[in-house]
């Protein structure tokens, strides 16, 4: 019986280890350039129901995707973006009425700090410090401020609704886009690829039901 829990475990965590990220607003029906392809602008938020969440998340990593424009380059703009986390009291569609630091809530931190000038594959992961995000307080608010001389040619995957909305923004890099917004992955700081500790929990799971196996004939 002892041998049985150890393997269930065993499988339990390895299973966990493959778990991907959060994605919010797939599929993608659009792509756009702000705020990372484009030099227009200094300031991009975008809020996230908390619907979009099943329950607490230690959030350890960001992805962005850009395989749904595939004539441009993936060049991020030059310059700098420092990313922010927070938890906001205001809905989405509801971060558009006032001015940016209004709609920050009170555990705002810094996350990531971004380099532009760079190539960056269709998968885009940005590893940062680590936000604990509980859905239960609110909405969660990406707000990024952005520094940049020159435009690049990204383009992320990005969604717009016609109704009920996961996401919206807020920016001053054009005109604002109700129920519109990048499609973003939200991820443990343990990552999206499987860690080698799982393969060898995997194998200890193996291990332990096959000396189980050989203890019942004995």
């Amino acid at each position: 019986m002892r041998m049985c829990r150890l393997f269930i475990v065993c499988l339990i965590a390895a299973a966990t280890a493959f778990a991907g990220p959060i994605v919010v607003g797939n599929p993608p029906n659009s792509n756009n350039c702000f705020p990372f392809g484009c030099a227009s602008g200094t300031r991009y938020q975008q809020v996230y129901d908390a619907g979009q969440f099943s329950g607490p998340i230690d959030i350890g990593k960001l992805q962005f995707y850009a395989d749904y424009y595939t004539a441009d380059a993936n060049l991020l703009a030059t310059g700098t973006w420092s990313i922010y986390l927070s938890t906001t009291p205001y809905a989405v569609n509801d971060i558009d009425s006032r001015a940016f630091d209004l709609n920050l809530g009170a555990d705002n931190m810094l996350f990531a700090v971004v380099v532009g000038g760079v190539v960056i594959p269709n998968v885009w992961t940005i590893p940062g410090s680590t936000f604990s995000y509980d859905p239960s307080a609110g909405n969660l608010l990406l707000d990024i401020h952005a520094s940049l001389t020159s435009s690049g040619s990204l383009f992320l995957n990005a969604r717009s609704f016609t109704g009920g909305a996961a996401f919206s923004r807020w920016h001053n890099f054009g005109s604002l886009f109700d129920n519109y917004g990048l499609i973003t992955g939200f991820d443990t700081a343990e990552g999206v690829i499987p860690e080698p500790g799982a393969f060898v929990l995997a194998g200890l799971g193996l291990a332990a039901l096959a000396l189980l196996r050989r203890t019942r004939r004995v």
